[in-house]
């Protein structure tokens, strides 16, 4: 052994770190190395436990490094880079240990007493440079970019010959299963996630499917679908619907960040999403509803208008007779019962407004088959707004007090300044009608003047994507997110969403200016506990938590870690099994799905 760390080293993640150069020509020599660490983290950013480099270069020679919690191991061999990146995240603020072995054949390496990589090739395990450097704490540094580790090295050695782990093989730490991912049903990729338990005990999980390309809209996104009928142990096949066509991000129209919900008096399940047409996004969506007198307006490349009827035909004038063409439910456009194009794509006879609808369809047999959207523009957009969407994740059905059985779904839409307010579409008869309450931001006091949704223009007063949760007696609770306090914030509702007042930051909810869900549970014995899913960090999507509530919403504290590496989108469901299903963004544009004990949300040692 020609390195032993003398002693436990605290890294600060700025300007601490141990140069061991007078070590490298060990280093460089050993045709067999063995390399033993034990370390524990909680920070989530770029930072290099080992490395061995030349300051100049872009890349090291030789590293062990964190990148978002994960461990990656990166080598020169053959005249290329080899790289090696754990799956499970370690930035638990848990105590690791790492052991690399290095060979003629490659690479072996263990963490925590499991054998969880090995890189075979046909030369030695690594094949350095010009290197000049070999410390630990830090890597290489370039163009102002410095690799600084934050967190503990308990004990690092490093030797000539293989290094052996000291602990025994754990289990795995937690299950988790990857439902939308990339190349699924030959989909490009997933976001948004959204979960919902029927009284039949069906689950269903839907996302935002990015055919083509990643990114919002503007893009080509449809509705995707899973179910689970036994509590999340088995998955049906993905569906894909509302697809309003076009390819990519130029050419395609959108069916995005999709929110579900239950009228428990009927039991139809409904899910909301916004439709933008192709080219058009939150950003690019311009003021408007896209309607008149309940009638929706359409251009023709001259610039005259015609007019969609409820029943699909079009008409010159509001009221007048019917032309050659209709439109479907899809936006399909046809001329004398042939088709001819679409109206929310580019180059048509006739297009639709650019700018966001919000539409929605519905399922009476527990998500395996749903309607035909149905625009509801005309009754909740106003003419100021320009994006209109979803929360997105859940809404919810009053159940007690004056608004009992009134349907709830949170959203946020943006005014002609581009700034985003909070607030909620409600339906008083099973979601035939809806109508918009006013926004957490209207009358709102920001900076010590009152301000309002529609002429707000302080960066600082937006508010986002949000969540409500009913509290006892039918109040209502919005969580909000907002780009000010890297916390979430509330306002409280006690007429049914349709005014909000007691604006508020919670303190004890972390958010870096991400989606986040909430949950309302009831526990036998015990009574209402709120439950709070998202990232655990003041500015990276990292770090996903359970935080809890007994006290009506009131405060929260910490609970399960669930993923301590990537954790962006989450939606919460109480299974049949009395477990909590989560189903959220993680590593490489995958939504995983993961079952919590319910007891679990409480004990911040659960998982981790």
């Amino acid at each position: 052994m020609f390195y032993k760390l003398k002693e436990p080293c605290s890294f600060n993640g700025k300007d601490e770190y141990l140069d061991v150069s007078e070590k490298l020509h060990y280093f460089l020599q050993a045709k067999t190395i063995g390399i033993r660490a034990v370390f524990s983290l909680n920070a989530a950013n770029y930072g290099t436990l080992f490395a061995v480099y030349h300051p100049d270069y872009f890349l090291p020679d030789f590293s062990i490094c964190v990148n978002m919690g994960y461990l990656t191991v990166m080598t020169r061999c053959g005249g290329r880079e080899m790289i090696w990146t754990d799956t499970q995240a370690c930035n638990d603020g848990r105590i690791h240990e790492l052991v690399v072995n290095g060979q003629e054949d490659g690479l072996a390496i263990w963490l925590d007493g499991r054998l969880v990589g090995r890189e075979r090739d046909a030369v030695p395990w690594c094949e350095f440079g010009y290197v000049t450097i070999a410390s630990v704490g830090r890597g290489i540094v370039q163009n102002q970019f410095r690799s600084w580790f934050e967190g503990e090295i308990h004990a690092l050695e490093i030797g000539t010959e293989p290094a052996e782990s000291s602990v025994s093989a754990s289990a795995s730490i937690s299950v988790k299963t990857p439902l939308f991912y990339r190349g699924l049903a030959g989909v490009e990729n997933y976001r948004i996630p959204a979960l919902l338990v029927t009284p039949s005990g069906v689950m269903i999980a839907t996302a935002d499917a990015r055919m083509e390309t990643p990114g919002d809209n503007p893009n080509h996104i449809v509705r995707a679908v899973r179910r689970s009928l036994d509590s999340g142990e088995t998955w049906e096949d993905v569906r894909l619907f509302a697809d309003f066509g076009g390819v990519g991000i130029e050419g395609g129209a959108a069916a995005i960040d999709g929110q579900m919900l239950m009228d428990d008096a009927t039991g139809t399940i409904f899910m909301i999403y916004s439709h933008t047409p192709a080219g058009i996004g939150s950003r690019l969506s311009e003021p408007g509803t896209g309607y008149e007198s309940g009638r929706r307006v359409l251009t023709a490349k001259d610039g005259s208008l015609y007019y969609q009827q409820p029943d699909g035909r079009v008409t010159r004038e509001l009221e007048g007779n019917a032309t050659e063409y209709t439109v479907d439910a899809y936006d399909r456009l046809y001329r004398d019962g042939a088709k001819a194009g679409s109206v929310c794509l580019k180059g048509g006879e006739l297009s639709i407004a650019p700018t966001s609808f919000l539409q929605i369809v519905s399922s009476t047999d527990d998500g395996k088959s749903w309607s035909e959207p149905k625009d509801l523009n005309p009754m909740v957009k106003a003419p100021w707004m320009r994006f209109l969407g979803p929360g997105p994740g859940t809404g919810i059905c009053i159940r007690e007090g004056r608004y009992q059985g009134r349907l709830v779904c949170p959203v946020y839409y943006s005014n002609p300044y581009q700034i985003y307010s909070s607030g909620v579409i409600y339906s008083d008869d099973h979601g035939e009608t809806w109508r918009m309450g006013q926004s957490a931001n209207d009358e709102r006091i920001c900076d010590g003047e009152p301000i309002h949704a529609e002429s707000v223009q302080r960066y600082g007063a937006m508010l986002g994507e949000c969540q409500v949760t009913e509290l006892a007696g039918g109040i209502l609770k919005l969580f909000m997110r907002n780009p000010r306090y890297q916390r979430v914030v509330s306002a409280v509702s006690t007429d049914g969403g349709e005014s909000w007042t007691e604006f508020r930051v919670e303190d004890s909810l972390v958010n870096p200016f991400c989606q986040f869900h909430l949950l309302r549970t009831e526990i036998e014995g015990e009574g209402t506990m709120y439950l709070f899913s998202g990232p655990d960090h003041e500015f990276m999507r990292v770090r996903g938590r359970i935080w809890s509530s007994r006290d009506g919403a009131e405060t929260f504290r910490r609970g399960a870690l669930l993923e301590c590496g990537e954790f962006a989108y989450s939606c919460m469901a109480l299974l049949p099994d009395g477990t909590v299903g989560i189903l959220y963004e993680g590593r490489d544009m995958t939504l995983y799905f993961m079952k919590a004990e319910l007891e679990s949300c409480t004990d911040c040692e659960a998982f981790y």
